[in-house]
């Protein structure tokens, strides 16, 4: 079986959050972004045995390219089915241009 359609409830599917960096080191930006499901990539748990270990739901910010985790309060619907993170997804914004 496919998915041809989600239904509208998750196509629709967004959050307004701030971008701040959580989980990821240093500080945001502080811009509020209205982020959409396809904004977000899912990294799955690593497997440490850690209770607290059940991966993290991220998105990049738009104004200065910093990873933020969202609050699992903000989790869409099916999150692990989310896109995973790749290596030129996790630069940051401007890095990964060729020098001139």
């Amino acid at each position: 079986m496919k998915i041809l359609r989600h239904p509208p409830a998750l196509e629709n599917w967004y959050v307004k959050l701030y971008c701040t960096n959580n989980g990821h080191g240093a500080k945001g930006c502080g811009a509020k972004l209205k982020i959409y499901r396809n904004d977000l990539r899912f990294s799955p748990p690593l497997g440490t045995g850690d209770v607290d270990d059940v991966g993290a739901v991220t998105f990049k910010c738009i104004c200065c390219g910093v990873l933020t985790d969202i609050g699992m309060q903000d989790y869409p619907e099916n999150h692990k089915k989310l896109k995973p993170y790749k290596s030129n997804w996790l630069t940051p914004k401007d890095e990964h241009k060729a020098p001139k």
